[in-house]
């Protein structure tokens, strides 16, 4: 499949993390589609030439095409070639579940926030957290059994915008180590 990701990006998840966790704020469909494009442009300076992305029906998917179209008419090649998993959305955090088995059986490089619960199912795993997330605190991390976990000091959260370099540097290291066996 070359260098190839998946991203994770179903707005049911983001509604459960809000009930759970106290005076947390809501992201706007267009601010988590702007995440997305960030992740592709980071992902895409580190050589991915394919993301995969699970479908969704909450808009994402429409203001993420819009963004890389108008980059791509504007002659820009800022971004990877992006396609969508094929498969009926449920409007759960199964739907999650189910694109990260597709995307590990489609032998992607890295998922980027895999979901827990998927032991053995998924491919060797990437996994980078910010040290001063306090939405999902970095302790969750051991919740991927055999994932690899890098911890990002001075990140919380948003640790691929906050650290960049520490994201690209670490994503670049695992995909060559998958291309090289």
């Amino acid at each position: 499949m070359g260098s190839a990701i998946g991203i994770i990006a179903n707005p049911v998840s983001a509604r459960d993390i809000r009930r759970v966790i106290a005076n947390a704020t809501a992201l706007q469909i267009t601010d988590r589609a702007n995440i997305v494009l960030r992740i592709l442009s980071c992902v895409k300076v580190c050589g991915v030439d394919k993301v995969l992305m699970m479908p969704e029906n909450g808009g994402i998917r429409h203001h993420v095409r819009r963004g890389i179209d108008r980059a791509e008419n504007q002659g820009l090649k800022h971004f990877p070639a992006l396609e969508h998993l094929d498969y009926r959305i449920s409007g759960t955090v199964d739907d999650t579940l189910k694109g990260a088995r597709m995307m590990a059986e489609m032998g992607v490089a890295a998922i980027v926030k895999p979901a827990a619960g998927l032991e053995g199912k998924l491919p060797p795993t990437l996994l980078i957290w910010g040290k001063d997330d306090e939405v999902i605190p970095s302790a969750h991390a051991a919740d991927l059994p055999g994932a690899k976990v890098h911890v990002i000091e001075g990140a919380g959260h948003m640790v691929f915008m906050e650290k960049a370099d520490d994201v690209n540097t670490l994503i670049k290291a695992n995909i060559a180590s998958k291309d090289n066996g």
